[in-house]
């Protein structure tokens, strides 16, 4: 029986997409997603850069104009909005008995507005933040490190993440995991 259910942030609790970001600017912006969340910006992830930082990296660029208001830690309402509908069930979860645990690849700046929208510690027993443990999904460590750090029974364990590797490293650990398309997902597992 499921008890404990891991999510991941992006996708799920907030919407950071590339067609969130084209809806915003009026016109495809996957050449500029893949030059912003690509290559470097792992660094961000892992903690050991700073948007602003990484920002600079970019001066002089062509899509400077929409870098520098994608990586604006003051738009974050703007470029990674709540999925409120997701947030409430999911919040639901908790008073239905469920372990809540975060599991997400957040910059510094990312959590700090998540947390300034959600209370983090109310819903949620625990969570790892790829930013402060230097270490991020898909690495097989890093589902490891929340199995071990809250003590979770893998036969009681689910996770979602809507990136399939992430998925599949989770499921070599022996976590049951789900690539989540649609709250749907989670109910059609929990029943």
């Amino acid at each position: 029986m499921i008890k404990n259910i891991i999510l991941d942030v992006g996708g799920i609790i907030i919407d950071d997409g590339l067609e969130n970001i084209s809806k915003i600017f009026g016109k495809d912006m996957s050449i500029v997603y893949k030059k912003v969340y690509g290559g470097d910006f792992k660094y961000c992830i892992l903690g050991s850069l700073s948007m602003t930082d990484y920002l600079k990296r970019f001066y002089g660029d062509s899509d400077y104009k929409y870098i520098r208001e994608m990586l604006d830690p003051t738009k974050q309402e703007i470029f990674n909005p709540l999925l409120k509908e997701n947030y409430e069930y999911i919040c639901g979860l908790k008073g239905r008995g469920y372990h809540l645990y975060i599991l997400s690849n957040l910059t510094k700046e990312t959590y700090d507005y998540l947390n300034s929208i959600i209370d983090i510690n109310k819903y949620f027993e625990g969570a790892l933040f790829s930013y402060e443990v230097g270490l991020r999904k898909p690495e097989i460590d890093i589902f490891k490190m929340i199995i071990n750090k809250y003590n979770l029974d893998l036969t009681e364990t689910i996770f979602f993440d809507d990136k399939e590797k992430n998925v599949i490293n989770a499921l070599s650990v022996g976590i049951k995991s789900i690539v989540f398309k649609s709250i749907r997902d989670i109910e059609n597992e929990l029943n």
